[in-house]
């Protein structure tokens, strides 16, 4: 009997994690995405979505370089002179260890973005559409990453980068704050040498 209470309260966290997961990527695609540059252009999210260690790589080295002057930071992050790090070392050291465990690749499923009126797409699929001139060229694909929760699931960490059909692509990093239901961008971080 304890066996399969454990078993129900391990599935039930794992739902309750994806939707929490679902909601911070719905929250950065309609607060920052479709609010930006690109809001006009044709867009596409790539499906595949890796939960990845450097996401919390760039959170500790913008962490340490934060007292820094802006020239001498490793890192860079917007805005400068944010002063709330959420996550600690200590913490991204536990989180680190929880991510080791759980770094497989995900699949966005095209039914959970469907409101967002942002097709699902392989990234060979939405190149070869563009070849055969199914999809303009100035089609974009959004690529976001799984993303990686604060143990008290009030902070996310999450990778978004663009892909064009004509090449280059910039990566960003969020710090993201659940605030009034509504996941928030707080922090950008990003690799200048990009």
């Amino acid at each position: 009997m304890k066996k399969y209470i454990l078993l129900l309260t391990i599935i039930l966290t794992s739902c309750s994690t994806l939707k929490i997961e679902e909601q911070i990527v719905h929250d950065l695609i309609k607060g920052k995405i479709l609010n930006s540059h690109i809001k006009n252009l044709p867009k596409y999210l790539i499906e595949d979505a890796n939960s990845s260690q450097i996401i919390i790589n760039y959170y500790e080295m913008a962490l340490a370089d934060k007292n820094l002057d802006n020239y001498k930071r490793r890192i860079d992050f917007r805005p400068q002179n944010f002063s709330n790090w959420p996550i600690d070392n200590e913490e991204i050291n536990k989180i680190r260890k929880i991510q080791e465990k759980e770094n497989l690749s995900y699949k966005w499923e095209a039914l959970k973005f469907k409101n967002l009126d942002i097709p699902v797409i392989s990234e060979n699929e939405l190149f070869s559409k563009i070849d055969n001139n199914i999809l303009p060229t100035n089609t974009i694909g959004l690529i976001i990453s799984k993303p990686i929760l604060s143990l008290n699931k009030k902070y996310a960490l999450i990778e978004y980068s663009n892909i064009y059909y004509v090449g280059g692509t910039k990566t960003t990093f969020f710090l993201m704050e659940k605030i009034d239901g509504k996941w928030a961008v707080k922090l950008e971080i990003f690799n200048t040498n990009e």
